[in-house]
């Protein structure tokens, strides 16, 4: 193997697919992809044999055919699971680990094959990720022994790869330049496992993402499966064997299925004549299948990737009649019906400029050339993949359902429950980050937009809750679910600021950056005090991007309850943090107080009176139920009973939606 010294000028670029993984290398100003076991793509399943042996790409796929229990595979679908775990060879594996064997291997059959170490590469990802899969795509690289120089959406890669790769092999492409025209590309990506579809503005040496929409669930496993489904129903009348559970059936059929999609691709109509063991017996499988019956299994997932082309048009402001070129990537886009729709909905039919298998892996190294130097003419410019905000008291919290903030996602309050919910508390003692998420608001406000070009900063205002309020928790979410619950928790941290009048406005600014850094500013209005400044790694954990402020306040939550009393914090503890209950019912207070000044309803007045009595005494009872359902129901029947226009800030971070969510950070 050659030194480090003879790797000058060597970068590989790794496609990390769901159903199957290929690398690409730069080398002598020429990109080409890298044959492995006679193949230019390695099947991403890994198995352990009887003979205690570790099997990946071919020989794992070929065993799975025969003891599935053992192997797994499509495990890029897992990659923000963090509870799924396969027992394979006595060990409980996450999915970070499974993915670092199937590197670890084309790592070693590459070395093996070239006679050089393989070092710096660049990896893909959906382009709908969110930043956890994402990390945990790099930590599965750097588990592998790989330098990872950055993370790259795959439609990108794919545009890139078109710029150097038109007329040329379908193997390699040579580094030259087409075109001399700024253009629109629509970049369509359907592959075993996922879905993406972006939209890009094109010139010679630049690639600039407008909008990005995908699916993270959809690919080519789906419409194997509707395969499987069909030759099981096959079996059921035939034969009047239900297999629907028998897994070592299901894995040898699930082969056939994927033989046949392939070759419907091609063929009008294909067929399966194979013999299964079922039970002991031999069982002949016979059955002739026809493209049409195909699409109709599969079109409404087809119809879906459609809606999200339309989708990702709109949010680029670009209409199907200015793209320019349409480029297929992934396997699953050699279905003919794929091509049918996209021409009859969009007029753009395909363009073959390298093989969709391959283009991912080969821009991913042209990406490489780009961010280790060798390369200075190209520049990509990509968008943030999914909007950045942080947890806020708004609409959510308030909603009719709940009458305030929950403190946590059951509605149920029933005692069979109970059982249940101490096991969840047993879980978050071990978990802090998820109580900590627990504790947040619902209602999520973004501060920067999905889609928004990187690098990326802005700016919000909001406004304290509470009058005297020392303390703010900045509690950093990804989505774009309207409920931070359904979001990704990125990290929280405690901020000081000037006790105030309740409604005092406080900036929140965030600055991202093309590495997954988020630069937090936050800056007390009409106050002398400093503009504070927290980061947060989005290649980390939430638990890494937590102050140890933020994870104190989790543990004296703890400790209120375990002694049930009044908790005294120490002297490095935040001061005068308040329940978010309380702080909704007293905000449920502001609110009738304000309607009944021009109201002038009595009930009302004497509904609110004895609600108060009751906090006051700090009991909880059904009385303050009742009321408060009562005193909602009230503030309906006035048709300007929105919530309060100024989003609010209290020691948890509360504020209502921004008016204005496109203040840019100066």
């Amino acid at each position: 193997m050659k030194a480090d010294n003879e790797n000058l000028g060597v970068v590989f670029g790794i496609d990390l697919g769901t159903t199957n993984t290929c690398v690409a290398r730069y080398y002598g100003k020429k990109f080409e992809v890298v044959e492995i076991d006679h193949s230019l793509t390695v099947p991403s399943v890994v198995a352990y044999s009887d003979g205690g042996e570790w099997l990946v790409g071919w020989p794992a796929k070929n065993y799975s055919k025969i003891d599935p229990e053992k192997s797994v595979s499509s495990i890029k679908r897992q990659m923000g699971n963090t509870s799924y775990r396969k027992e394979l060879g006595g060990s409980l594996l996450s999915p970070i680990e499974i993915s670092a064997k199937i590197l670890e291997y084309v790592k070693q059959k590459t070395e093996a094959k070239l006679s050089l170490q393989m070092r710096d590469v660049v990896i893909t990802v959906p382009a709908y990720f969110n930043d956890y899969e994402r990390r945990s795509t790099l930590e599965a690289g750097k588990l592998a022994g790989f330098n990872v120089l950055r993370i790259i959406n795959e439609p990108t890669a794919a545009a890139l790869v078109y710029e150097v790769g038109q007329a040329q092999s379908a193997t390699s492409v040579a580094s030259s330049a087409i075109g001399t025209q700024e253009e629109k590309w629509l970049v369509y990506d359907l592959g075993g496992g996922t879905f993406d579809v972006t939209v890009l503005s094109a010139r010679p040496g630049q690639k600039e993402v407008l909008a990005s929409c995908g699916n993270k669930f959809l690919g080519g496993d789906d419409f194997d499966r509707k395969i499987v489904s069909h030759i099981v129903d096959d079996i059921r009348i035939k034969h009047q064997l239900d297999v629907h559970e028998d897994a070592v059936v299901l894995a040898k059929l699930k082969h056939m299925a994927e033989g046949l999609k392939i070759a419907l691709s091609v063929e009008t109509e294909a067929s399966i004549n194979e013999i299964i063991e079922v039970n002991g017996k031999r069982l002949p499988i016979n059955l002739v299948l026809s493209r049409k019956q195909f699409e109709e299994m599969i079109y409404d997932f087809i119809d879906s990737t459609i809606e999200k082309t339309k989708e990702v048009l709109r949010e680029a402001n670009c209409s199907s009649k200015e793209i320019a070129r349409l480029l297929l990537v992934g396997g699953s886009t050699r279905i003919p019906l794929v091509k049918e729709l996209l021409l009859s909905h969009f007029g753009l039919e395909g363009q073959d400029y390298v093989d969709p298998d391959l283009s991912v892996a080969l821009g991913a190294c042209i990406q490489g050339t780009i961010v280790s130097g060798l390369c200075f003419e190209k520049i990509v410019i990509d968008v943030v993949p999914h909007s950045l905000g942080v947890a806020a008291l708004g609409d959510l919290d308030f909603s009719e359902k709940e009458h305030g903030f929950a403190l946590d996602d059951d509605d149920d309050d029933d005692d069979d429950d109970d059982e249940e919910d101490e096991e969840d508390e047993n879980d978050e003692r071990a978990d802090p980050i998820h109580a900590m998420k627990k504790r947040h608001p619902k209602t999520f406000s973004p501060v920067i937009q999905r889609n928004t070009k990187l690098p990326a900063k802005f700016v919000n205002t909001y406004y304290t809750a509470m009058d005297h309020q020392r303390h703010v928790e900045i509690a950093v979410y990804q989505g774009e679910a309207k409920n931070t619950r359904e979001n990704l928790f990125v990290g929280s941290f405690m901020v000081n600021i000037s006790p105030s009048p309740a409604q005092t406005p406080i900036d929140i600014g965030m600055e991202y950056d093309l590495n997954g850094i988020v630069k937090i500013l936050v800056a007390q209005k009409d106050k002398d005090s400093p503009v504070l400044s927290y980061r947060m790694d989005l290649n980390r954990p939430a638990f890494a991007n937590s102050d140890a402020a933020s994870l104190r306040k989790q543990e004296r939550d703890w400790a209120r309850d375990d002694e049930d009393d009044d908790f005294e914090s120490d002297g490095d503890s935040v001061e005068g943090d308040h329940n978010l209950e309380k702080v909704v019912k007293n905000l449920l207070v502001q609110r009738v107080e304000d309607r009944l000044t021009a109201a002038k309803d009595h009930p009302a007045e004497q509904m609110l009176a004895r609600y108060k009595e009751l906090l006051g005494s700090e009991t909880e009872s059904d009385e303050i139920d009742a009321l408060e359902d009562a005193l909602y129901d009230w503030l309906d029947r006035f048709e300007d009973s929105e919530l309060p226009s100024h989003p609010s800030l209290q020691s948890n971070l509360h504020a209502h939606l921004p008016a204005n969510g496109e203040n840019k950070l100066q």
